[in-house]
């Protein structure tokens, strides 16, 4: 029998608690509650879960500090974090630090679905979420946590895409929405959205702020050309602060 995939939900709404308890235990997920940090704490070194759910703002220990000492005590813990107060800084800060995705509330069923659905299959493939070593083959890129890319370029624009590892936590893209052009972007703002064939979209943060200049046109017929070309980008910016940004990015 497979083992069922433990996640434990730290909030102190109990109505934040109890919907989250209803929609993940629907779709088989096992759920535990904490309405502190405190309470968050003992759970998990008791019950050892594979993934967190936690608020940035907790009465006594912040989600910050939780999903650092979950990070300690086991590294191969997903750590999503939820939060009212959903700033650009507070998403970086928590993507750059480890966190698996980063959900700003209030959000809906379908984007805590979009988060958890992507952190079971990671739990279940057992992938790698914590890579230190850059990648020689991808000198010059960057990445926004585990999620997204960014490849400077020698002209002063950026090209913008989604990870290998993120591309694995989802299922067969069937369409990708993307920002228009001539939009603005900001870092940890959304990027675009991933649509799979089971119908749920996930949205990608972006690693750079900037004026959207183009798009890969060929992802809008052939979204799964991602998959297939992991250095495949999805759009062209003129970044807006580009050396300031790249310090909140990880060297990929």
């Amino acid at each position: 029998m497979t083992k069922s995939v433990k996640v434990l939900v730290v909030d102190d709404e109990p109505v934040i608690l109890e919907s989250a308890k209803k929609i993940l235990g629907f779709f088989g997920l096992d759920v535990l509650t904490a309405a502190d940090g405190e309470a968050g704490l003992k759970t998990l070194s008791t019950e050892a879960p594979d993934i967190v759910i936690t608020d940035l703002v907790l009465p006594g220990i912040s989600g910050i500090n939780l999903l650092e000492t979950a990070l300690d005590h086991d590294p191969g813990v997903v750590v999503i974090l939820t939060t009212g107060y959903s700033t650009v800084e507070n998403a970086v800060a928590a993507l750059k630090r480890g966190a698996f995705d980063f959900l700003p509330k209030p959000f809906t069923c379908d984007e805590l679905l979009s988060c958890a659905m992507r952190a079971r299959r990671a739990v279940e493939a057992r992938l790698v979420l914590r890579a230190h070593r850059p990648d020689p083959k991808r000198r010059g890129d960057f990445r926004l946590g585990l999620q997204t890319w960014a490849r400077p370029e020698p002209d002063g624009t950026a090209l913008l895409g989604v990870t290998e590892l993120e591309l694995e936590t989802i299922d067969t893209l069937e369409a990708i929405d993307l920002q228009d052009i001539g939009s603005e972007l900001r870092q940890g703002g959304r990027l675009a959205g991933l649509t799979t064939r089971e119908a749920i979209t996930h949205n990608l943060w972006s690693p750079l702020g900037g004026r959207v200049l183009a798009h890969n046109e060929a992802l809008k017929n052939e979204p799964e050309t991602l998959r297939h070309n992991p250095q495949a980008w999805i759009v062209r910016i003129r970044p807006a602060d580009l050396d300031a940004e790249l310090a909140n990015l990880i060297e990929a």
